[in-house]
């Protein structure tokens, strides 16, 4: 419902500017756009603690096994990426609350984090599907 909102309020906004309706309706509209818009995020603060509670397990887990090693190591690079991307994440989103700009922009600074976490998700899904098959043969 709070997407739907936001969405609704984006469209009429754009609808109040360009079709010369009052500017006091324009005005209404934008800051229920932008208000929702911070509240949907609110949701996201701290989610980086839940990626340092998985590194911090993984670093407990011993094993001598090389190849079990190697698959950790992988999965604690991953966490550690996203532990970035989601402290990047809420400094923006606590930079726009509470001062109502941002000094960084989403594209430049998370986009790169989230692309290199999924990037070696899959490398390691790759990895562990060969480990399978070759289990398997």
């Amino acid at each position: 419902m709070g997407k739907f909102i936001q969405y609704f309020s984006r469209l009429a906004t754009y609808l109040t500017q360009t079709e010369g309706h009052p500017t006091q309706l324009h005005k209404a509209f934008k800051a229920l756009f932008e208000s929702m818009s911070t509240s949907r995020k609110l949701f996201r603060l701290f989610k980086f603690m839940n990626d340092y509670i998985k590194i911090r397990d993984m670093l407990q887990q011993k094993s001598t096994d090389l190849l079990v090693n190697i698959n950790k190591g992988i999965q604690i690079s991953i966490r550690a990426i996203f532990f970035l991307y989601w402290v990047i994440d809420n400094y923006l989103i606590l930079n726009k609350i509470l001062l109502g700009k941002s000094g960084l922009t989403k594209s430049t600074s998370t986009t790169k984090f989230w692309i290199y976490g999924s990037l070696l998700s899959i490398m390691l899904g790759v990895l562990e599907i060969t480990a399978g098959l070759r289990e398997k043969a």
